[in-house]
């Protein structure tokens, strides 16, 4: 956000005019460090992000190499088509039903 002609007059009508340039110095030294908070913390949550697809790639290398001998039947709790398989040992979803007639496991 920058020093407007808008917040000018808003800061004018609260203060007094002796105390005016510096109150305006700090507002813009204020709202420059917030600006700069606003896009480290949006960097952060790209790299986080980043890092966490970059986690999930390994977990999935990893996973493809599990035997996958000990799996569970998760059924659809409403008794549609949504079944699904998973492997107790990686935690891989190793099957998925896909409707009448169909398992793509």
């Amino acid at each position: 956000m920058r020093v407007t002609e808008k917040l000018v007059d808003a800061i004018l009508a609260k203060l007094p005019h002796d105390k005016l340039a510096a109150h305006l110095g700090g507002l813009q030294q204020m709202l420059d460090t917030l600006e700069n908070h606003r896009a480290a913390k949006v960097r952060l949550v790209k790299e986080y992000e980043a890092n966490l697809r970059e986690l999930d790639g390994y977990i999935q290398i990893t996973q493809k190499q599990c035997p996958h001998w000990l799996t569970k039947r998760h059924r659809d709790p409403s008794g549609g088509s949504d079944s699904w398989t998973e492997c107790e040992l990686c935690g891989a979803e190793i099957g998925r039903d896909d409707g009448p007639g169909g398992y793509d496991g």
